[in-house]
């Protein structure tokens, strides 16, 4: 009997000039499902406390794209939430993070 296995899920946020990685189990690929770099919630990536007034800061697909071109298909990946790696600054001046949902299967 084949046993299916359903794709197992992850969330990683990656604050602004900060460094992370994503990786799957041996034997499994990343899928990227979404990718979202920006600023939508006052309190993520702010340390502190400080007002920000921008919260529909969100990215094109440019930043979308040098997530996919780095990390879709590998087993790990560095993940930079840096304007220069990513392509662009969808609003300059606001402290940004990077927001990933991806997903692992054989």
């Amino acid at each position: 009997m084949l046993h299916n296995k359903s794709p197992r899920t992850a969330q990683k946020l990656v604050c602004e000039q900060k460094l992370d990685s994503i990786s799957c189990p041996l034997g499994e690929l990343i899928t990227i499902v979404s990718v979202q770099y920006g600023r939508t919630q006052p309190n993520l990536c702010n340390p502190y406390g400080i007002s920000i007034s921008n919260l529909n800061c969100r990215s094109t697909l440019i930043s979308t794209n040098a997530v996919l071109s780095s990390c879709q298909g590998r087993t790990i990946c560095l993940l930079s939430a840096d304007n220069r790696i990513l392509g662009e600054d969808p609003c300059p001046a606001i402290p940004k993070y990077l927001e990933l949902k991806t997903s692992s299967k054989a």
